[in-house]
């Protein structure tokens, strides 16, 4: 009986463990950092701001994304430093690759290691 408790509880540890999935519906870790960072480059990018605001808008579209699902997952994001500085380091890391045309859509995101 009590072989089975401890299995019992090594299982529900690693289902928890495998079940962190996207930050919210639609919105996964790669998805994130990869449109975090083309949103960061388009805000560096021109100085007026209704330029970066379209380049927001198109980034997004192309994404599939709103402000809405971006904003949940920056504020669940809030509950988990952890995982929101492993994020936030891979923004970091995707600015310097992304290219300085970012109106190419990159289907290729690579998975954010935890």
């Amino acid at each position: 009986m009590q072989r089975l408790s401890h299995v019992t509880v090594l299982l529900a540890c690693a289902i928890v463990g495998c079940a962190r999935g996207d930050i919210v519906p639609g919105v996964s870790d790669s998805t994130f950092v990869a449109t975090m960072a083309e949103l960061r480059r388009a805000e560096g990018s021109s100085p007026d701001t209704a330029t970066v605001a379209a380049a927001r808008r198109r980034i997004l579209q192309q994404r599939g994304l709103t402000v809405d699902q971006m904003d949940r997952a920056a504020r669940k994001l809030a509950n988990d430093p952890a995982r929101a500085s492993a994020l936030f380091d891979a923004i970091a890391k995707r600015m310097v690759n992304i290219p300085n045309d970012s109106s190419q859509k990159s289907t290729s995101d690579s998975a954010v290691t935890r």
